[in-house]
């Protein structure tokens, strides 16, 4: 759990560091954008397509 912490970290200091033209509403704007097509994505590659084994089914 500590490691999911520490990267989360680590990107969030890159976010706020690294040089980019956004705007801060921009920059806020979009880690939910891109949090949301991450989990759809999660959702329909492992969860629907099976695609990914999350061990053995009960």
């Amino acid at each position: 759990m500590y490691v999911l912490w520490i990267t989360f970290a680590i990107l969030i200091i890159f976010l706020f560091v690294m040089p980019k033209k956004l705007t801060w509403r921009e920059n806020i704007l979009a880690i939910p954008v891109v949090s949301y097509c991450a989990w759809i994505a999660h959702f329909l590659i492992a969860v629907k397509l099976d695609f990914v084994d999350f061990g053995p089914t009960k």
